[in-house]
């Protein structure tokens, strides 16, 4: 079962992009050195994303996102996980494919667990992001439980994610999102499915319709694919960073105008602007 799951996620990998980070340091987590890209925050920080690639991704496929992030104040940290073709264990991978699995899913979950205690110690707002299997991470790093959850840490100010997968069997039933009880934005597209177990854009749902109701959001872009965060379709660029904008200043930063801006009660029905469609409950 984990193998037809995870090569179901590996097929909406992305191509390597360019980099176009600030800078990179080193984190040790457990014995291994992993290798943390970073977008500085243009002024003085208020506050820091940690953002999870999509599985066989590398974080230079969303530099033009994660850079306009910083123009709110917010540092990027992005690890380059063990299923980047970047990443200089890729190669010694196990061919065994239940045994990559676990190798991938423990280095991924280790890591970031180190960089919400290295991130907390600073003392500002911390967000949990990612992409497809790096929101499933994100997730479950922010209260949401899983086979093996939930995981322990401090607690973030609000979780935002692009293109997160729905129900995967052994790892995420229909109680998995329950605990979600944090400020949480979902972002997907009505062209986002792939395969038997993404069958349609409606399985990105799950998070937001299944967690506690308080500040959380479902944007759905028309015609958004699985990778509309790499803003491929420029279209899509300024709409998106727009959005998320407004999502991260409410919810990190305590912007009462940003809160406004999203819609200050649940909507029954969605609002539409251009080619983006929000709801809120």
């Amino acid at each position: 079962m984990f193998r037809y799951v995870f090569f179901a996620l590996m097929l909406v990998g992305l191509p390597v992009g360019a980099a176009a980070q600030d800078r990179t340091y080193d984190l040790e987590v457990d014995g291994n050195v992993e290798t943390i890209l970073v977008w500085d925050a243009e002024g003085e920080p208020r506050g820091t994303v940690l953002f999870g690639h999509g599985w066989g991704a590398d974080p230079t496929n969303y530099e033009r996102l994660l850079d306009a992030w910083t123009a709110l104040g917010f540092t990027i940290e992005a690890p380059r996980n063990l299923d980047s073709a970047k990443h200089p264990r890729n190669a010694a991978l196990p061919t065994d494919f239940m045994a990559m699995n676990q190798a991938v899913v423990g280095q991924r979950m280790t890591t970031m667990m180190a960089l919400r205690e290295r991130a907390a110690e600073q003392g500002l707002p911390v967000v949990l992001s990612g992409h497809s299997f790096g929101a499933f991470v994100a997730m479950t790093q922010a209260e949401g439980k899983w086979a093996f959850g939930p995981l322990p840490g401090p607690k973030p100010a609000a979780v935002l994610t692009f293109s997160s997968p729905g129900a995967v069997p052994m790892l995420v039933s229909d109680a998995s999102y329950a605990t979600l009880d944090l400020p949480y934005m979902m972002v997907t597209g009505t062209q986002d499915a792939s395969g038997t177990t993404m069958p349609t854009w409606e399985v990105h749902r799950f998070a937001f319709d299944r967690s506690p109701a308080d500040d959380k959001y479902l944007l759905v872009v028309e015609d958004g694919g699985h990778n509309l965060v790499t803003f491929e379709d420029e279209s899509l660029e300024a709409p998106v960073v727009e959005w998320t904008s407004r999502f991260l200043a409410a919810y990190a930063l305590g912007d009462e105008e940003a809160e406004v801006a999203l819609g200050a009660e649940p909507m029954a029905e969605r609002i539409s602007v251009e080619r983006i469609s929000v709801e809120r409950r």
